[in-house]
């Protein structure tokens, strides 16, 4: 795999250009350009600065010159990450402005009070409207509307409306913007904003005719959730479509083959012939949840939780905040294991079957052998699998011995 780094698409070199020399593009520029607040005086200032901007120039090493006190409006992980950072940056003061009640808020309410035990402080129920600047630039005041929850929207949230005549004003150094991100791929935009692309099934955009090119997208240019899990998860779902495409093969029909459970898990082992196909599990094609696991035959342990640094000690600099396991920790960590839908040999449902149907396999091989000729599919087997590793299907699969 070749990486070429520096290199815009539509500036260094051209997306039809791209399309002509490849027979497969794979679109995933994500979603890296902050929203703006759309209110006065936003842009004439430096010291009102986009969240992911902010956090980009600390990770790179340096130092903006953001004053003591510190406004972060927005209530998700960026806006989190940015309110804490400043306190690490040595901010006395560091505010939180947020529409939504907390009960709202899309951060991980973990990291949200955290924040606090560091001194953020946070407004809620607050939406900024103007900022006023002095004479020499800086900011002078943030002007606020009062806000109250009306009707849920569309991500069934409660949506925050204004109280009538209902405003206040707050002093602040400097403005850090977080109220979410949008996709930015000029090359397929004149203003640079990319609209979600429409995908099929393959992730393989449906209108899209750039030279020769097959054009597939996934993670924030697409429609599926915007989460690392599902970016992830798109790129393997267009690697194998793709590989298909180029194989001539039918995704769809490969697609049956190596999915795993009822969403849209994909195997790539099984892809690859790297995991045999088990036709009773494959036919089973289970996810196993908590409500699958026989909780009596386990001994119940504590988890072994990671001590978190004293908030004072982990505002004076940026190193991790947890500390980490010892040995000793890890393995009896590692010990609460479950192994969730695998067998371990447990003899469970050699012991409770009342036909003698399951034997052990040869000597030197793992697992069991189920007798058909003698199993009448009373199920107790699969009741008693203290791991759900057994699984219960229709008569007309073609088992065979596993």
């Amino acid at each position: 795999i070749e990486m070429r780094e520096g290199v815009r698409v539509g500036v260094d070199v051209e997306f039809e250009r791209l399309c002509e020399d490849f027979d497969y593009v794979f679109l995933a520029a994500g979603a890296h350009k902050s929203r703006s607040l759309g209110i006065s005086g936003e842009t004439d200032s430096p010291m009102v600065i986009p969240g992911l901007e902010f956090l980009k120039k600390v990770a790179l090493g340096e130092t903006p010159k953001l004053g003591k006190h510190i406004t972060v409006v927005g209530g998700g992980n960026t806006a989190i990450d940015a309110a804490r950072t400043a306190v690490r940056l040595g901010a006395e003061k560091v505010m939180v402005l947020y529409r939504r009640t907390e009960a709202e808020m899309p951060a991980h309410p973990e990291e949200v009070e955290e924040a606090r035990e560091e001194g953020v402080e946070f407004i809620f129920l607050a939406s900024p409207e103007t900022v006023k600047f002095a004479r020499d630039g800086t900011i002078k005041k943030l002007i606020c509307a009062e806000m109250e929850l009306g009707a849920p929207d569309e991500s069934g949230r409660r949506s925050p409306v204004k109280k009538e005549g209902a405003r206040f004003s707050m002093n602040t150094d400097a403005i850090i913007v977080a109220i979410g991100e949008d996709p930015w791929f000029p090359a397929l935009s004149p203003n640079g904003g990319a609209a979600p692309l429409e995908v099929d099934e393959s992730l393989r955009v449906k209108v899209m005719h750039q030279g020769k090119a097959v054009v597939y997208a996934g993670g924030d240019l697409t429609s599926i959730p915007h989460t690392v899990v599902h970016a992830v998860a798109s790129g393997k779902r267009a690697a194998i479509a793709m590989d298909c495409h180029r194989r001539g093969e039918n995704f769809d029909e490969v697609l049956g083959r190596i999915s795993i459970g009822n969403g849209s898990s994909l195997s790539f082992s099984r892809y690859l012939g790297l995991a045999p196909l088990n036709p009773v599990k494959q036919a089973a094609r289970k996810v196993v949840g908590t409500d699958n696991i026989v909780y009596d035959y386990f001994e119940k342990a504590h988890r072994v939780s990671s001590s978190v640094r004293p908030a004072a000690e982990r505002r004076q600099d940026f190193r991790p905040y947890l500390n980490t396991l010892d040995d000793a920790q890890a393995a009896a960590e590692c010990q609460r294991c479950i192994h969730c839908g695998r067998c371990i040999e447990c003899d469970n449902c050699l012991i409770f079957c009342p036909d003698v149907s399951i034997l052990p396999r040869d000597e030197g091989k793992f697992g069991y052998v189920f007798d058909y000729d003698y199993c009448k599919g009373c199920g107790i087997c699969f009741t008693e699998c203290p791991r759900y590793a057994i699984s219960m299907v229709d008569e007309d699969v073609d088992i065979e011995e596993g």
